[in-house]
Parts: structure tokens; sequence; C-alpha cells
């Protein structure tokens, strides 16, 4: 009885069986009678008529249906990103020195994509914030915590400037040493962990 009742749920059917209702319900309703009679379908009997009716009433409300919940689903996400998005502008007005110097390595490494400890305060926070996004599921134990690749949110890339997180454009030997002596001590394990991993 279950498998039947599956079998014959109208939900399950697709939204386009229900267009192809609602047009050939409404062609047999609607049309002028000297279209019926070139198509040959004006002695169609008369006593389905109320049946057709209720078709086309039918498969227009589900139709109906379907469309506000495709466009609520929209909105609903449309507005969840212009959160998220706010959210991001927000965090990246507000960056501290720690958050500043994690961006930092971005464009200190030269890389798109790079190892951060996703269990840090400070790294956790920029996750958090959409900020920064993980790249991938596999990642590693080290002192410096639990590591995984990470890169720049999409909004964040287009934001996050090279001015915005104080690193020079044209490094001087000087702007280079100071840049050492901020970068997040978590660095310095994450790469002797890499040195170790590759045997060097």
């Amino acid at each position: 009885m279950e498998l039947l009742s599956k079998l014959f749920d109208i939900t399950k059917l697709p939204s386009k069986f229900f267009a192809w209702v609602v047009l050939l319900s409404a062609c047999a309703l609607f049309l002028p009678s000297n279209i019926l009679v070139a198509l040959q379908i004006e002695k169609f009997p008369a006593d389905y008529k109320p049946f057709i009716g209720a078709a086309f009433l039918g498969a227009s409300c589900f139709l109906l249906i379907n469309c506000t919940i495709w466009v609520w689903s929209k909105a609903k996400l449309w507005f969840a990103r212009r959160s998220l998005n706010v959210r991001i502008v927000s965090a990246l007005t507000e960056l501290d020195y720690s958050e500043k110097a994690v961006l930092r390595e971005f464009f200190f490494q030269g890389k798109n994509v790079i190892e951060l400890p996703v269990d840090r305060p400070t790294v956790a926070g920029l996750l958090q914030k959409g900020v920064l996004a993980p790249c991938g599921t596999t990642g590693f134990r080290s002192l410096a915590g639990s590591v995984f690749p990470c890169r720049m949110g999409s909004l964040a890339r287009n934001l996050v400037t090279s001015y915005l997180v104080e690193y020079p454009d044209t490094p001087t030997e000087s702007d280079i040493r100071d840049i050492h002596r901020s970068r997040p001590n978590f660095v310095h394990d994450i790469e002797r962990n890499d040195r170790w991993r590759s045997g060097m």
C-alpha cells in the first residue's frame, strides 16, 4: 500500500508535467470555437469539461505554490548572502593587529591558499566571519594546532589589499625584517612541520 501511495504521489511529479496539464486544459477551456474546429477537438464531450476545469485549477495551484516556494528560497538566499557580505565588510574595517598579521601571510607567501591552524582564536574568528574559508577536509596536527589549507572568501579576496594589512607594495630589507618579526608564531611551527614532512 505504501508503494502505491508513493507511486501516485503527485508532489513527486515534475513541474513540467503540471505546466503541460495547465496548457492543454487551458486550450480546451479558453480557445475560440473556430480554433477548436481547426484542431478537430470541438466534439470533445461536454461532460468532461468539469474534469478539465478541475485539472486546470489544480495544476495551476500546484505551479503557483511551486513558483512561490522557488521565489521565496531565492529571496532568502539573496538576503543571506547580502547579510554575509555586510558582516565581512564590517569585519574588514575592524581588523585587529593579529588578524592583519594572518591575512598578511597571503601577501608574504604569495599564495592564494595557505596552511593555517583553524583552532587558533584569530584564525577561527576570521573563518567564522567569512573572511577566510577552508579549502578541503584534509589537514594535520602540529605544535601549531589543527592545520588546514585556507583561502580568503570570494568577497574578502576582492577587498583585502596590501594597504589594508599594512604590507608594502615594494618592501625594503628593513620592511621584510619587520614583517618577519610580526608574523604569527604558529607560522614558524607550520613551516618547520612542512620541512620535516618533505624530508628537509
